[in-house]
């Protein structure tokens, strides 16, 4: 049974032989491996406690990638997606990226691409992960501030002194002050800076926002690199794997 917290890894192919190799490289450890034969079946079951990522077969029968791409989307951002792919068609391919794929692998795989593509995406999976549970924080803390005080908030971030939003809202600076720091008080900010940075990520207009310099990729999948906040890597003895149902 997988413990809270524990990492996930999600390998959704419908070719068996292909789901038995992919666990069997890893042997068995404190990531698990689970495997499913259809689309349908792994977005049904999933609902991971911890950092994970999935393999995805770009071409599985029951659902094509794009329509996985984005249900993803829609219930874990953050999770890292490696699609795999046999096909010369790169049309799909170019969707799925655009969708905010991770990462593109064409099949037949050598176990060492496997492993270092695994290890790492694990690896962006805890941060991306802490991201969007700060976020989320982020977004219930503003949610308790009433449209006043968030017309007073949009003020201050776009430079405006205390001062002249008094005079915009026909009150006095002292008002002003004092609602600033209520303001700080629900949002648990220290420093106006730090007031601004959780004004910008609750304004966020993208389901795939992270903050800058914390992971970049391109198109082009052999570009592909972390950037300044990227961690240590993962020992690959440390990535093991047990086999799941599916």
């Amino acid at each position: 049974m997988k413990s809270p917290h524990e990492s996930c890894l999600y390998i959704v192919d419908d070719d068996d032989d292909f789901r038995w190799n992919a666990a069997s490289l890893f042997g068995c450890g404190p990531v698990q491996v689970v495997g499913y034969a259809s689309a349908q079946a792994f977005l049904g079951d999933f609902n991971p406690s911890g950092p994970a990522c999935a393999v995805v077969d770009l071409e599985i029968p029951d659902m094509d990638g794009l329509s996985i791409q984005e249900r993803l989307q829609d219930i874990a951002s953050w999770l890292p997606v490696v699609y795999t792919t046999d096909a010369v068609d790169l049309r799909p391919v170019t969707a799925v990226m655009r969708a905010g794929a991770w990462h593109v692998l064409e099949k037949p795989i050598d176990q060492k691409t496997l492993l270092e593509t695994v290890c790492q995406a694990l690896q962006v999976a805890v941060h991306f992960q802490g991201f969007a549970r700060a976020r989320s924080e982020i977004d219930s803390r503003m949610s308790s501030l009433s449209k006043r005080e968030r017309e007073i908030l949009n003020l201050l971030i776009n430079g405006h002194s205390s001062r002249q939003v008094a005079l915009q809202f026909g009150t006095s600076r002292f008002t002003v002050e004092k609602q600033r720091a209520r303001m700080m008080h629900k949002l648990h900010a220290k420093t106006l800076p730090e007031l601004a940075m959780m004004y910008f990520i609750a304004r966020r207009d993208g389901r795939n926002d992270y903050p800058p310099g914390f992971f970049w990729w391109s198109s082009d999948r052999d570009t592909r690199q972390t950037t300044a906040k990227n961690p240590a890597p993962l020992e690959k003895d440390s990535i093991m794997m047990s086999s799941g149902t599916g």
